[in-house]
């Protein structure tokens, strides 16, 4: 069940804490019950994102696809002391992280297993008619026990849906689609499996030319 909540200050939630947030469609906040007020009444920590594609995100974290891809716990809308209207996401903290964050500490049965659910998790999308588009390191989380999970579903488009104005597609990961179709997320997924055995730190530019400098090296 996805929980509908509402925040009338944010001034008031004091326990949000900036995360970074700067490869993230949204502003990022952690969000604790331990720190002594609880205005969403929820036990334990919790990430808020403060989206940029809010409505198509919620209507993807709605559809709770399945186990491999980030559960939606709720959202809301709150005023910020701008008098802004804005609208969040609650998602569970996954304390490992993200595969950029551990991909210099990953051996293989660890790096195969994340590779092993990243792929079941497309398939599954790709049998829906829909496609990730901004598949990357960083929209790959670790479980506790783990598994790999996809997030960051404002990117998510229906298969031959035109990408012509998309926003947020990271250049490294993709080859300037016109549209989205699964072939979008392989390229990304490839790219990524690049980046484990090759590079593992950020990539910034074209993925082609880093295949291409690799190549030229040996």
């Amino acid at each position: 069940m996805v929980l509908r909540l509402w925040i009338i200050l944010i001034s008031s939630m004091i326990v949000f804490h900036h995360q970074d947030s700067a490869k993230s469609s949204g502003d990022l906040y952690l969000y604790s019950s331990k720190s002594g007020q609880n205005p969403l009444g929820l036990d334990g920590e919790y990430l808020l994102k403060v989206s940029t594609d809010f409505e198509r995100e919620l209507s993807m974290g709605k559809q709770n696809l399945f186990k491999s891809v980030l559960r939606l716990v709720g959202y809301g809308r709150f005023w910020g002391d701008d008098g802004r209207e804005r609208a969040f996401l609650v998602f569970p903290l996954k304390k490992k992280g993200d595969l950029q964050r551990n991909i210099k500490a990953l051996d293989w049965p660890q790096a195969l297993k994340l590779l092993r659910d990243v792929a079941y998790a497309l398939h599954l999308l790709h049998t829906t008619f829909l496609v990730h588009c901004d598949l990357k390191p960083r929209n790959i989380l670790i479980d506790d026990d783990g598994s790999g999970l996809i997030c960051d579903l404002g990117s998510v488009r229906t298969k031959f849906e035109s990408l012509k104005f998309a926003q947020g597609m990271t250049e490294a990961y993709h080859d300037n689609p016109a549209e989205a179709s699964p072939s979008v997320d392989i390229y990304s997924y490839g790219a990524t499996l690049f980046q484990i055995l090759n590079d593992p730190d950020e990539i910034n530019g074209s993925m082609v030319g880093k295949i291409k400098d690799k190549l030229e090296k040996r």
